[in-house]
């Protein structure tokens, strides 16, 4: 029996750690039952060329960039083939048994195509789907949603497993393996306390891609509103926001409209000692708290898991897979387009560091996260089918 784990991810995007983390646990599993694990294709960006996709340093496709989004579609559908006819070669000729894809680009002939030779030749096909239902996050006008509206009702006739984040028992006419996201929590540092550090601040944590979902211009206007106010304040907010995407010039207008450039800090994209040192500073990590506006309402973010791991209480609009609803640890704010209550922040984390050190806190949260999100349990019930 071995294993092939394929994905079209770039290593600089944030999700690559959870790639990482499964690649890993995966490997360890299969060196346990003598199997063998290979890692698909990673995707680099070549400046401002292109991309390159590569299996091994032998085989790797480019693919040039262009102006023309159809043109741009089209050259990766090709690339993309060519790909997947080389993998597909590769599997056969090295007698794999298994392969674990994760959707990470729409369907379209080709993928369906590759599915069919792969199911044919008897390989078993698992096939994550990050984010179900994902519609919502998708152009309804462009040509690569159109494709997978198309192609994804032919699923069902390749697809042995579709391994899914959501409540589904079938997806697309093909039944589900049911996860929640994981982190490998020993390889995630416990958040330090900071020598830099003022006892009367709060200090506020997101790292995240910034997209719609998100949602934090409702805890921008919320620091706004809280600091318009003529109330006195005891405590200091402080949002120290990590990541970009396409809703941060919507962001730094919210910032300049309602002047508070001195309370918020914008780091850009950071990774490994870099992130470490500003979650370091934080008091309370941020979740989504826009999820409602693509009509979800119980989460599996990684970002949470690292959150937790980390030893972070969390603030979060939509209630998070692996943490109890009455979890002390956790601040359930309205899931709508309010401003965020800081005076409730404030409150939430007197409460909770009234009453334990913060690194007894920090010890409490990171063993929710060693119990029911590290990647060594979630992906159990993967491993055990593979295994059957």
């Amino acid at each position: 029996m071995k294993l092939y784990y394929f994905h079209t991810l770039s290593q600089d995007t944030s999700i690559y750690t959870k790639i990482e983390a499964q690649f890993k646990i995966f490997n360890s599993f299969v060196n346990e039952k003598k199997l063998e694990a290979f890692n698909g294709i990673k995707s680099d960006p070549s400046k401002k060329r292109g991309y390159v996709l590569k299996i091994n340093e032998k085989n790797k496709v480019k693919i040039l960039n262009n102006s023309n989004k159809i043109t741009q579609v089209y050259n990766w559908l090709f690339a993309l083939n060519k790909i997947y006819h080389k993998v597909f070669v590769y599997l056969i000729k090295n007698n794999y048994t298994h392969i674990f894809i994760r959707k990470n680009w729409h369907l379209d002939f080709f993928f369906i195509h590759f599915l069919k030779k792969l199911k044919q030749n008897g390989v078993v096909v698992l096939y994550e789907i990050p984010t179900f239902p994902y519609d919502c996050e998708l152009n309804p006008k462009s040509l690569s949603t159109k494709l997978d509206s198309k192609y994804r009702e032919k699923l069902c006739k390749y697809v042995d497993r579709i391994i899914t984040y959501s409540n589904d028992n079938n997806i697309f006419g093909v039944k589900t393996i049911k996860v929640t996201n994981g982190v490998i929590v020993s390889d995630q540092k416990i958040v330090e306390e900071s020598k830099n550090k003022r006892s009367d601040v709060i200090n506020l944590i997101a790292v995240a891609g910034l997209a719609p979902w998100h949602g934090y211009d409702r805890l921008l206007r919320g620091l706004g509103e809280y600091y318009g106010s003529k109330k006195s304040k005891n405590l200091e907010v402080i949002f120290h926001l990590v990541g970009d995407g396409p809703v941060l010039d919507d962001y730094n207008d919210i910032i300049e409209n309602f002047k508070i450039q001195d309370r918020v800090m914008l780091y850009g994209k950071k990774r490994k000692e870099e992130l470490d040192e500003i979650y370091d500073l934080a008091d309370i990590a941020v979740a989504s708290l826009g999820m409602h506006r693509i009509k979800i309402y119980k989460a599996s973010t990684l970002k949470t898991r690292e959150y937790a791991a980390k030893g972070l209480p969390i603030i979060t609009s939509c209630a998070i897979d692996f943490i109890p609803q009455d979890y002390k640890y956790q601040l359930l704010v309205p899931a709508n387009e309010s401003s965020i209550d800081i005076e409730k922040v404030t409150e939430f984390y007197s409460e909770i560091y009234a009453k334990d050190t913060k690194e007894k806190i920090h010890k409490n949260i990171r063993k929710l996260a060693e119990e029911r999100c590290d990647m060594k349990i979630v992906l159990q019930p993967i491993i055990e089918y593979i295994n059957s």
